[in-house]
């Protein structure tokens, strides 16, 4: 299991990312499952720019991404704290007292 999970998460995006569209190389139209995702693959496109500007940015910004982490772990223990309670479980309910 944990080899088909290594598998999934390095091999795979990898080959998906240059897997070649059989109907694309041979100009041909998309197929009817394809067709509706065409429309989309500019959107996608436009996203995947502004990820890597953003990951660029963050990488030049290191030591403000350490500072938002740090900020971000406090802030979630200071939310966990005041609104969630101190415990991360819940209670456990004896069944011994519960009616029947």
């Amino acid at each position: 299991m944990l080899v088909s999970l290594f598998v999934s998460f390095s091999l795979d995006p990898m080959l998906s990312a240059y897997w070649a569209d059989p109907q694309l190389e041979a100009h041909q139209r998309r197929n009817v499952i394809g067709r509706p995702s065409s429309g989309s693959t500019p959107w996608f496109d436009h996203q995947a720019d502004r990820y890597k500007s953003l990951v660029g940015w963050a990488l030049d910004h290191r030591y403000t991404m350490v500072g938002l982490a740090g900020l971000s772990f406090v802030g979630a223990i200071a939310l966990q704290a005041t609104v969630g309670g101190g415990d991360s479980f819940p209670t456990a309910i004896d069944p011994s007292s519960t009616s029947r």
